[in-house]
């Protein structure tokens, strides 16, 4: 059995993580959680034996790996490090959307920051107010060396989200940072935990009223702004490619076509729906376009981009960072090789497969919900290269700075517009969008 990348990140990750307090706390765990637990790995080995797009796992022998997880389970001590046993079982394809997705934590935690890659290191760009991290005085543009011991970086930085977010929220985390002026520091942060709620109450009008707040949350998030410089130059910031929105890449493509230049800001783009993406590339070409070939289990097929009405032929500029991923790398890399758009930005995510999702159930009186995410489908663009793993490579590089995050300027979207002839300055240019916060 070769070891993977991943397999030497989770050993990494596993002891701090396993030391760190629960939320809520698990005792030693009972004959009943290791045989819930045994079964979670069975339906993970069972889901990717069915569902994963390539029937030789990568080159692993996943028969022998379960043999191996399943023993290492049996030495396991808590719930937590049973769960960190199966998803490493997952993450061993070293797959970006394949894992395991363990029963969720009631409680909400918030370290209080967010980090971003820029280049191959991780950047504070955004620092919550009245958090423990403001109070310790980490700020945007401070470069994360390390997170409890670990580096962020290209490589790790996805598990090391993977295990904060999903795997294991912590209480707390030690952060060691460089800041602008290049001093260093090191701080002991306090998570922020918020009891989350275990059951929807549709009768209760709290309920309710919560839960149409979050909709509207999530609706006001992946919703298309744009912002016009006359009649000359459209800026279109597109979050997300929601499914069944169709007509929402229709009407935006409308507005544009009364513009000689468009800038598409797919930055943070994580992807989304194949059908939008689709739609959103035929809008530009006059013609039915292959745009990656698709191959699943039992077949191997095309993704075409078909017209739709007249075709943009204005000048186009495409944003990208290394949040963008999946959908949007896919069309970054298809207007890069038809040579109808300039890349401007920074590598992109490198995380282009199609997934699904299949939920699942253990348990009888006490019951844990949990789920696998399967990459049922790889794609190869037409000149026969993969982005999984690799990303797009920008035709313009523009990195922000430490000083440009710590002053919130956005200097890719100024080089954006003045290469189609909108002179905006970095600072100017990161007010056209300022995202309503959640802090």
């Amino acid at each position: 059995m070769r070891p993977s990348r991943w397999f030497v990140l989770l050993a990494a990750v596993a002891p701090a993580l396993l030391r760190a307090p629960s939320l809520p706390a698990q005792d030693r765990a009972e004959r009943q959680s290791l045989d819930r637990a045994r079964e979670m790995l069975r339906i993970v080995k069972r889901d990717i034996e069915r569902e994963y797009y390539d029937s030789t796992y990568q080159g692993i022998d996943l028969a022998a790996r379960y043999r191996v997880a399943d023993s290492v389970l049996g030495v396991s001590g808590s719930l937590p490090e049973m769960f960190a046993v199966i998803s490493q079982f997952a993450a061993d394809l070293n797959d970006s959307h394949t894992r395991f997705l363990p029963p969720s934590q009631v409680a909400r935690v918030q370290y209080g920051f967010q980090w971003q890659l820029v280049g191959d290191s991780a950047y504070i760009t955004r620092v919550q107010p009245q958090s423990d991290a403001a109070a310790k005085g980490l700020a945007p543009g401070d470069r994360i060396l390390g997170l409890d011991g670990m580096q962020v970086n290209r490589r790790t930085n996805r598990i090391v989200q993977y295990v904060y977010y999903t795997l294991r929220p912590r209480p707390g985390v030690r952060i060691a940072v460089e800041k602008p002026d290049r001093s260093q520091v090191q701080l002991d942060i306090l998570s922020r935990i918020t009891q989350g709620v275990a059951i929807n109450d549709y009768t209760s009008m709290q309920d309710r009223g919560r839960m149409i707040r979050e909709i509207e949350e999530g609706s006001f998030a992946s919703r298309h702004r744009w912002h016009a410089f006359g009649d000359s130059v459209l800026v279109w910031r597109m979050p997300a490619f929601r499914g069944g929105d169709e007509e929402g890449i229709d009407e935006m493509m409308r507005r544009a076509r009364g513009f000689r230049a468009l800038v598409l800001d797919l930055r943070n783009n994580g992807g989304g729906s194949v059908a939008t993406m689709l739609r959103l590339i035929g809008s530009f070409f006059d013609r039915e376009l292959p745009v990656a070939i698709t191959r699943e289990r039992s077949k191997v097929d095309t993704l075409v981009a078909r017209p739709r009405d007249e075709p943009y032929r204005g000048e186009v500029m495409i944003l990208i960072n290394s949040g963008s991923a999946s959908a949007s790398e896919i069309t970054s890399r298809t207007f890069q090789l038809q040579r109808r758009a300039t890349i401007v930005g920074d590598r992109s995510a490198g995380a282009v497969v199609v997934s699904r999702f299949f939920p699942h159930v253990v348990g009888f009186q006490r019951v844990y919900g949990y789920a696998t995410q399967i990459s049922v489908m790889d794609l190869v663009m037409p000149d026969s290269s993969r982005l999984e793993g690799r990303g797009v490579t920008p035709d313009v590089p523009v990195l922000p700075t430490p000083a440009d995050l710590a002053a919130e300027r956005d200097p890719a979207m100024s080089v954006a517009l003045n290469l189609v002839g909108v002179a905006l300055n970095a600072t100017d240019a990161a007010q056209l969008f300022r995202e309503r916060r959640r802090d």
